[in-house]
């Protein structure tokens, strides 16, 4: 088996490249023929190999959604960023031993790809506050980060929130109606924080979940947190799920995509489900 070692050399503040280094060797040790690549982006990287453990965050993942997606290759997520959604809802870790384990025993997952105004996404997309922290974030960061990294643009957001009036239909079915609030596109039940807004995603059933929050205050988006953080969302919350969501605003707002700033100016988001269409390696037990 070929496999790809794709490593992003700022995750894990230079641990990242260590954790490479001892994949390389213990997947070549264990009879791998091992790709050691640099760090993930637009190109291809995916040509002739069987699989690829991707050493990063779920950014890193996410920089790789549609090359894997269009060669079948399956994707092992090693976590070095700063939340590892995916690797938590896969199951998988850093251990080299274990990730060579898992490709061995080809654990395979063939998983949903959502996919918004034509961007990949694998774990959820959102229009709202915490969009907003991640441009924020994404405007000054200049290196890896870590949890602490978001308190400015929090700050920021808190003192001047931007919250997007939004009408919102699922399959051509409205469901909010010019109502300031924070849209979830769920296509897995993890979110950061583990706040976990739709908790009963699944990755594999054809459909994305849908969690409006509506909140005129940046106050109001705190209160939706806790709730989210305590499972217990109540009967303001809107939820659906469907294979077909569209978000349109009165103002151009932004867009963020499995943690990343993904699009910004747009006043149309349309989400879409690929079922089955990219492949990731679970851990063990999962």
């Amino acid at each position: 088996m070929r496999v790809a070692v794709v490593v992003n050399p700022k995750a894990g503040k230079g641990r990242a490249e260590l954790l490479g280094q001892r994949l390389v060797a213990v997947l070549g040790r264990a009879g791998f023929e091992v790709e050691p690549l640099g760090e993930s982006g637009p190109g291809r990287r995916l040509e002739g190999v069987n699989a690829a453990v991707v050493v990063g965050g779920d950014g890193t993942v996410h920089g790789l959604l549609d090359e894997a997606a269009e060669r079948g290759v399956p994707l092992y997520p090693a976590p070095m960023g700063t939340e590892n959604l995916l690797a938590r809802e896969l199951g998988t870790s850093a251990d080299p031993e274990a990730a060579g384990e898992a490709l061995r025993a080809r654990r395979v997952v063939e998983a949903d790809l959502g996919r918004v105004n034509g961007v990949a996404f694998a774990i959820m997309a959102s229009v709202g506050v915490d969009a907003n922290v991640i441009h924020r974030l994404d405007a000054r960061r200049s290196g890896s980060i870590s949890h602490l990294s978001y308190v400015a643009p929090i700050v920021e957001e808190v003192r001047r929130p931007r919250i997007p009036r939004l009408t919102v239909r699922v399959d051509e079915r409205e469901i909010v109606s010019g109502e300031r609030g924070l849209l979830v596109v769920a296509n897995c039940r993890q979110y950061g924080a583990r706040l976990d807004p739709a908790p009963h995603a699944d990755m594999t059933d054809g459909r994305l979940d849908a969690v409006f929050l509506p909140h005129r205050t940046a106050l109001g988006a705190v209160g939706w947190a806790l709730r989210c953080r305590l499972r217990r969302l109540g009967a303001r919350a809107i939820v659906a799920r469907g294979e077909r969501i569209e978000a349109v605003t009165e103002e151009p707002c932004c867009l963020q995509g499995d943690g990343e700033a993904a699009l910004d100016g747009a006043t149309r988001y349309v989400f879409t489900v690929e079922p089955g269409r990219v492949r990731f390696v679970r851990g063990e037990g999962k």
